[in-house]
Formats: structure tokens, C-alpha cells, sequence
């Protein structure tokens, strides 16, 4: 089996990133981890499934057999 490959002509217009340094703002500060403390988020995952146990169960019993 023989593949015919072209080969692509080189880039002319060449690459759309500048090649300037860029300046960074002395005064930048990261922004604060805004994600739950991990207790709280176990306590919420255990909370939730527990809530949509109750519902099933409540639904189960009121239209069940």
C-alpha cells in the first residue's frame, strides 16, 4: 500500500502571538480559594443524598403498591 502525503507549505504570515514581553500588574493578587472546606463539602454530598433518599422513600410509600 503506497500513501501519497503533500507536504504543507511553511507558515508565511507567521504566528499571531506577540513576541513583546508582557507587563504584570505589581499590585495583582490571586483570587481567594472559593472552594468549600472539605468537611462541608462531605457534609453537604451526605446531606443531599440523604434528602433524595427521604424523597424516594416518602414517594414509595404515599403511591406505592
Amino acid at each position: 500500500m503506497i500513501i501519497l502525503a503533500r507536504r504543507q507549505p511553511p507558515n508565511k504570515g507567521g504566528s499571531r502571538v506577540s513576541k513583546e514581553p508582557y507587563e504584570v500588574d505589581p499590585d495583582w493578587e490571586p483570587l481567594p480559594d472559593s472552594r468549600p472546606e472539605p468537611l462541608v463539602a462531605i457534609l453537604y454530598v451526605l446531606l443531599s443524598a440523604g434528602g433524595v433518599m427521604l424523597g424516594c422513600g416518602l414517594l414509595s410509600a404515599l403511591f406505592g403498591p
